[in-house]
């Protein structure tokens, strides 16, 4: 499932749709539908998420930090205008990834796979817990 969140519904529609043509599941809120939804979600459905994607909205920080504080999933920015500025911005906002529209859903499909795929090897690599014991004796 792929979560967009976009002010404006034309393009949550369009994005909806393309996803959909592709055989993947998504669907579109707008910043206030958004925040109330992934503020009362339960931590099983915001899980079930692979991907959000952010377009042009009002509060673009506070929607990243929401989701980085509740899910794993690759955030990527999508951005009308190509700056470098706007895509510091995103990044130092806590976004993934950042894309210039026009950008064809395979594309961006092709992107969460890359971002989920550096998560998990990131996991499997780090043990959650390394015992070290210190011998004070020369050993």
């Amino acid at each position: 499932m792929i979560i967009i969140v976009d002010d404006r519904m034309v393009v949550t529609d369009a994005y909806q749709s393309s996803f959909d043509r592709e055989g993947v599941p998504a669907t579109g809120f707008n910043v206030r539908e958004f925040n109330g939804w992934v503020g009362g979600a339960a931590d099983e459905d915001v899980c079930a998420i692979n991907a959000f994607l952010i377009g042009e909205c009002s509060g673009v920080e506070s929607v990243a930090a929401v989701i980085k504080r509740r899910s794993t999933a690759a955030v990527i920015a999508i951005k009308d205008h190509k700056t470098l500025t706007g895509t510091l911005e995103m990044f130092a906002e806590g976004v993934d990834d950042v894309v210039t529209k026009p950008c064809h859903v395979r594309e961006i499909l092709a992107r969460i796979e890359a971002i989920s795929r550096r998560i998990r090897v990131d996991g499997d690599n780090r043990p959650d817990r390394l015992d070290i014991k210190i011998f004070r004796d020369g050993r």
